[in-house]
């Protein structure tokens, strides 16, 4: 039975700051890229949204308009890079290692990244 005394961050693996320092290292990197996957892609959808909304209420205003097109432009620009770095990051991780597919947070990725450069 859990402690009800322990508070625990839902966003941020339980295993953080146990292990040999590669363990560490490897778990605080994977942890940061899946926050920033999720924040650029939340970031990405209300620059989405502002955009159309902007577009909306521009009222024929070309300047607004033009504003309002670069807006959702970057916007959707920013989405697919987010879901590129996402895609890539699952290929390569269940390519080096598929009995691991389910963990899909960069522990892999990190992981042949290390012993490539070591």
């Amino acid at each position: 039975m859990p402690d009800p005394f322990v508070i625990t961050n839902p966003a941020v693996n339980p295993k953080v700051g146990t292990g040999s320092g590669i363990d560490i290292l490897q778990l605080f990197l994977s942890n940061f890229i899946t926050l920033a996957l999720g924040a650029a892609g939340i970031i990405s959808f209300f620059m989405l949204l502002w955009g159309g909304i902007e577009y909306i209420t521009a009222g024929g205003d070309k300047e607004r308009t033009q504003s309002a097109a670069k807006r959702l432009t970057a916007a959707l620009i920013g989405l697919a890079i987010v879901f590129s770095v996402f895609a890539i990051i699952f290929v390569v991780e269940t390519r080096q290692a598929p009995d691991r597919r389910l963990n899909r947070s960069g522990h892999c990725f990190l992981r042949l990244c290390y012993n490539l450069c070591s």
